[in-house]
C-alpha cells in the first residue's frame, strides 16, 4: 500500500475508482490540549499515559481512507487493531450502581449539583496543582464522556462510573474497547 504524505490518503496502485471520505472524531480540536494541560499542571500526565487511554494523548483530529467503491466492514477486531483498547469480555452487572465515599471526586466536587459533562470540564479545567489525584480521576471520566462521546455519557456522566474512576487499577483495566464498541454500535 503506498500512501500520500500530503493527504494521509492510504491508497492502492492503479485504483482509478475513489470515495473520499472525511473521518472526524466528535471531540472539540481543544479537548486534548486543554486534557493534556491540567494534568501536566497537577503533575499526573505521566500517570495518565499509563492508562487505557494513554495512545490518544498524540492523536491527530483526522484519519483519511480510501477504500474504492467496494463493500467495508469494521467490526471488533478491527477496533481493536485501531483502538488499542481492552477488548475483553465486560463484567456482569458492571453498570449496577455502587456506593461512592464521601472522599471521592463526586462528593466532595458535585455533592450537591446534577454531575454534568458540562460541569465536570468545567471543575476540571479549574483544579490546581494539589489535585493531581482528582485530575486523573476527572481526566478518566472525560475521556470517556466526551472523547468518545457515547450516547451513554452525552450529558450527564453515568452513575457507575463514578465509583470506577475511583479505583485506579479497576479503571485502567476496564474493558475499554468492548464497552465503548458496544454503545457506539447500538447508538
Amino acid at each position: 500500500m503506498l500512501v500520500d504524505p500530503h493527504r494521509k490518503l492510504g491508497w492502492y496502485p492503479n485504483h482509478k475508482d475513489w470515495i473520499h471520505e472525511r473521518v472526524n472524531s466528535q471531540n472539540k480540536k481543544f479537548f486534548l490540549r486543554d486534557l493534556k494541560s491540567v494534568l501536566t499542571r497537577c503533575g499526573v500526565l505521566d500517570r495518565f499515559r499509563k492508562g487505557p487511554f494513554c495512545e490518544y494523548l498524540d492523536l491527530a483530529d483526522e484519519i483519511w481512507f480510501g477504500l474504492g467503491k467496494d463493500q467495508a466492514s469494521f467490526g471488533r477486531e478491527d477496533f481493536c487493531l485501531c483502538s488499542g483498547l481492552n477488548m475483553s469480555t465486560l463484567l456482569e452487572g458492571f453498570r449496577e450502581k455502587k456506593e461512592v465515599g464521601r472522599e471521592s471526586i463526586l462528593s466532595r466536587y458535585f455533592e450537591d449539583k446534577r454531575s454534568t459533562v458540562e460541569l465536570l470540564e468545567a471543575t476540571f479545567k479549574e483544579l490546581k496543582v494539589t489535585d493531581g489525584d482528582n485530575a486523573l480521576k476527572m481526566a478518566y471520566l472525560l475521556m470517556v464522556t466526551q472523547f468518545f462521546r457515547t450516547d451513554e455519557g452525552r450529558t450527564s456522566v453515568p452513575a457507575w462510573l463514578w465509583p470506577l474512576a475511583e479505583d485506579e487499577k479497576a479503571f485502567t483495566s476496564f474493558s475499554w474497547g468492548t464497552y465503548i464498541f458496544d454503545v457506539t454500535l447500538l447508538a
